[in-house]
């Protein structure tokens, strides 16, 4: 692993979510990876995300499905809900993420969108209301991660809960436990 990839892994390791103030951008995989892994190894409640195709290069990874499976681990009463607007490649291709929510359907809940939301082209997950990323163009790395921000996360969980509203659950990922 070279040098700039490490010290971009490590870049969140002393933030504090609900505590380390300021907004700061991100501009490549290496950055986003960093911080969806420190936000959901921080949570405590919820997280919420709202991802065109719960991108592989950032959520299909061993090391952020951990810190998803510690983080649901750690409070009886955590949530993480997952909105997608097309879900055809974590069906075809496989996906770590949804292999988790599959073990632990009371815990993780994912839904679709329907077509006519297609022009909403965002991704954002938010943590415990208090931190968060968020790519305004979801096919691109650049967006903004703060840890404390609790006005930026209501309006982006106020924009969650409105998609949440209009997404179901999609009979492809739904899966019967035996």
């Amino acid at each position: 692993m070279n040098d700039k990839k490490m010290r971009q892994e490590r870049f969140f390791e002393n933030f504090i979510l609900g505590v380390t103030e300021g907004e700061i951008p991100v501009d490549d995989r290496a950055m986003n990876v960093a911080a969806v892994h420190k936000l959901a190894s921080s949570a405590v409640h919820d997280i919420n995300i709202i991802s065109r195709n719960l991108n592989h290069q950032i959520f299909d990874r061993s090391d952020i499905v951990e810190a998803f499976s510690k983080f649901i681990r750690k409070n009886r009463n955590a949530s993480v809900r997952i909105i997608l607007f097309d879900n055809t490649n974590v069906i075809k291709d496989g996906h770590r993420l949804i292999n988790l929510a599959d073990r632990v359907p009371s815990k993780i809940t994912i839904r679709k969108l329907p077509k006519e939301y297609n022009y909403y082209n965002e991704s954002l997950m938010t943590a415990d209301s208090k931190g968060f990323i968020h790519n305004p163009q979801s096919d691109r790395y650049e967006g903004n991660v703060s840890f404390n921000n609790h006005i930026v996360c209501t309006e982006l969980n106020k924009i969650f809960t409105d998609h949440w509203h209009q997404s179901e659950v999609s009979p492809d990922l739904r899966r019967v436990s035996i």
